[in-house]
């Protein structure tokens, strides 16, 4: 209707839909910005601590959730938007999404990825955590998809194609029997007013890494002998001596006794 209306006020122009342009303009993050981004990530780490502190057997996916909101609004400050994935257990294997009124049990292990939104931005972390200490299955699991992450980290410079560090990692993990054809998403993508910008680290993408990118780079697996998902996410700022990450809560699994 809009477009109908402005043909009708401006029938000698022509309207052309200018999102692509907008989208790569966005690409290149400001000092600025990235103080914001940096903040807000923060946010998201906030809800790592308070998920550390009250997983246990017995608690419901919907009761850590809300300790988790809560934590991250209480650093915010303010409200704040709460998106992710809280699924937890075997269940996380296969899917993500909102929290249920499943109960934990002992040896969970759960991809907690927090998408906190606010003053204008948005950020993308994950960490998997374990109820109780990881089992030695787990814990090599924990190494093989650091090891990615690792690996993944020195592949963002700029002018690589963002395809090749997809094909790369996924390569990587392939090698291992506990990883192979378990890796079924996205490498990373990029971080700033949305969840979800460009670039977009995919098999088929047409996108080149740039100085300003800002890229949250999440290497997983789904092995349901893990008992739950494992996927590690952190998020870079591109510049011109290397690589920045912006968040810094520990990867372990578990920090109890």
């Amino acid at each position: 209707m809009v477009l109908e209306l402005l043909g009708d006020l401006f029938p000698a122009s022509r309207v052309r839909d200018v999102s692509p342009e907008l989208d790569d303009l966005r690409r290149r993050r400001d000092p600025d910005e990235i103080e914001v981004l940096k903040r807000i990530a923060g946010v998201a780490e906030a809800g790592y601590v308070r998920a550390r502190e009250v997983l246990s057997p017995g608690r419901s996916e919907l009761e850590v959730y809300i300790e988790i909101v809560s934590a991250m609004i209480e650093n915010a400050g303010e409200p704040i938007r709460v998106g992710g994935d809280f699924a937890t257990g075997p269940r996380s294997t296969s899917s993500g999404g909102p929290p249920i009124d499943r109960r934990l049990e002992p040896g969970d292990l759960s991809p907690y990825d927090l998408f906190p939104e606010c003053w204008g931005y948005g950020a993308d972390l994950c960490r998997s955590l374990t109820v109780g200490p990881p089992s030695d299955l787990q814990q090599r699991g924990g190494e093989i998809v650091t090891a990615a992450l690792e690996l993944a980290e020195s592949l963002l410079e700029p002018g690589r194609p963002a395809r090749e560090a997809y094909q790369t990692i996924r390569a990587f993990l392939e090698r291992d029997r506990l990883s192979a054809g378990t890796f079924w998403h996205h490498l990373g993508h990029g971080v700033g007013m949305g969840g979800h910008e460009n670039p977009r680290l995919v098999p088929d993408s047409h996108h080149v890494l740039r100085l300003g990118d800002v890229i949250s780079i999440e290497p997983g697996f789904y092995n349901p002998e893990l008992q739950g998902g494992l996927r590690i996410e952190n998020t870079y700022w591109l510049t011109e001596s290397g690589p920045q990450q912006l968040n810094s809560h520990p990867t372990e699994l578990y920090l109890g006794g």
